[in-house]
């Protein structure tokens, strides 16, 4: 992958992150819909750590930034859907 690749990779991957908030909240933070409340916690837990701004270089920062915010949404689509 060149380097002039990677703005329209980042652009692909978080456009498909965003359209599985709606589809597939569970994708996005790699867990089943069948795992437990824990599970699911343990799993935010992990990405947010992985995807947290602060813990990024400045070449990857905006990326994570857009990441987390996916995955915030995703969580609490997952935690608004089991407390109905």
């Amino acid at each position: 992958m060149k380097w002039r690749d990677l703005p329209t990779t980042y652009r692909d991957r978080l456009a498909e992150s965003r359209a599985l908030i709606d589809t597939d909240p569970y994708s996005v933070l790699g867990v089943a819909d069948t795992a437990s409340d824990a599970e699911l916690k343990h799993a935010y837990r992990r990405c947010a750590h992985t995807y947290h701004p602060d813990k990024q270089g400045e070449f990857s920062r905006a990326y994570a930034e857009e990441m987390f915010k996916i995955i915030s949404a995703a969580y609490e689509k997952i935690l608004t859907k089991r407390q109905q």
